[in-house]
């Protein structure tokens, strides 16, 4: 999130809140898509206080609206603070001698959101720089690279598959993208990949 650094001791990415020692007693997460509620079901589980601020009108943006709305409907069940509409003002973040603090703008109001750490679960860049892409025709674009139905480049000898392409970031994705890639390197029939029809699930305790 541009304008909010991530140290991993104060602003946490989902990387660094795994090497966490001890729980913080308050938590504000960045995100409400389906990393940043895995974390705040787990977080919430712990004991720890949790908010949510997420950048669209619901939770869990990106998949289907009737799970949104029941997982939404269980988390306010619970007393988990999940606030929705959040234009997450990024530089207005600080540490302070409690923990730290950054603002808001909810549905046109400014707030401002205390805790002991803040984890920022908006999405992940690709992991393409430094191998040697400089040297090659390949396209990029938004960081990522661009591949056609075979994960072919533009550069059509090279391949490429998983999280450096813009498609779905999950393990099971980047195995079937490598056979489709491996057969049509093969000279053998690949059929495209439908995403719309892979199957995924999101770790939440209710």
């Amino acid at each position: 999130l541009n304008g909010l650094t991530i140290d991993e001791e104060n602003v946490l990415s989902s990387d660094g809140a795994l090497n966490l020692e001890t729980l913080p007693k308050s938590i504000i997460i960045v995100g409400g898509g389906v990393i940043g509620m895995e974390w705040a079901s787990m977080m919430h589980d712990f004991g720890v206080e949790v908010t949510v601020l997420e950048y669209a009108d619901r939770i869990l943006p990106t998949e289907d609206k009737e799970v949104a709305k029941e997982l939404a409907r269980l988390y306010k069940k619970k007393k988990l603070n999940m606030h929705t509409s959040a234009e997450v003002q990024a530089a207005s973040y600080k540490k302070t001698d409690s923990g730290v603090e950054i603002r808001a703008i909810i549905k046109g109001e400014e707030q401002t959101f205390t805790a002991d750490k803040i984890l920022v679960s908006v999405g992940r860049s690709a992991n393409t720089e430094n191998i040697g892409l400089q040297n090659t025709d390949i396209a990029t674009e938004n960081g990522f690279i661009q591949v056609n139905d075979f994960y072919q480049t533009k550069e059509s000898h090279i391949y490429a598959i998983g999280d450096c392409i813009p498609t779905i970031q999950l393990a099971h994705v980047a195995m079937e993208e490598g056979t489709i890639a491996a057969n049509h390197i093969a000279g053998k029939e690949a059929e495209k990949l439908d995403y719309d029809l892979v199957p995924h699930c999101i770790y939440t305790s209710t």
